[in-house]
């Protein structure tokens, strides 16, 4: 038999007590901040061989329209990035100002699409399905391991798929 307890006690509050400016300094001292890399296999890949990993086997499960606009989002970004100066798809994601544009989780009115959006528009592509397409073909290009945005920008998002998509393809 169980009982039902109408009110408890909180729990005890942890205090947290403030870091000093000083040791903050001395900590940035002693391991400071990594550059994020510009290459490694999978980013310096051709888009034919970043298309050709789309058809593994985990993504093969999904159903055929979600990979169909998982391919065509992989597809426009990287024919978008294809026009950035860059060596890297890495490199190419950094140059064309998408890092700088933080995701609606704040309240923010610009998306990192816009910048897609824009050239696919203005290049007299057909605008199809882009946002849906281009969210779709990031969640690729992260969990394949070909763009890494840095970790302001992806606290920044709220995407429910990235975690398990992740677990599935790279863990």
């Amino acid at each position: 038999m169980s009982t039902a307890v109408k009110h408890m006690t909180r729990p005890e509050r942890f205090e947290v007590t403030p870091v000093p400016h000083s040791r903050i300094r001395q900590l940035h001292k002693q391991f400071p901040p990594r550059e994020g890399e510009l290459w490694w296999p999978h980013t310096a890949a051709s888009a034919e061989e970043v298309e050709a990993r789309l058809n593994c086997s985990v993504l093969a499960e999904a159903a055929v329209t979600t990979r169909a606009g998982r391919h065509r989002g992989v597809i426009k970004i990287l024919t978008w990035l294809a026009s950035v100066p860059g060596d890297t798809w890495q490199a190419r994601w950094l140059a064309s100002g998408a890092e700088n544009i933080r995701g609606s989780r704040y309240g923010a009115t610009a998306s990192w699409a816009d910048l897609p959006v824009e050239w696919i528009a203005g290049h007299g592509r057909p605008v199809r399905h882009d946002r849906n397409d281009l969210a779709a073909g990031l969640l690729m290009l992260l969990c394949l391991d070909v763009i890494r945005p840095q970790l302001p920008w992806m606290l920044s998002r709220a995407h429910p798929f990235l975690a398990p998509m992740m677990a599935k393809l790279r863990d």
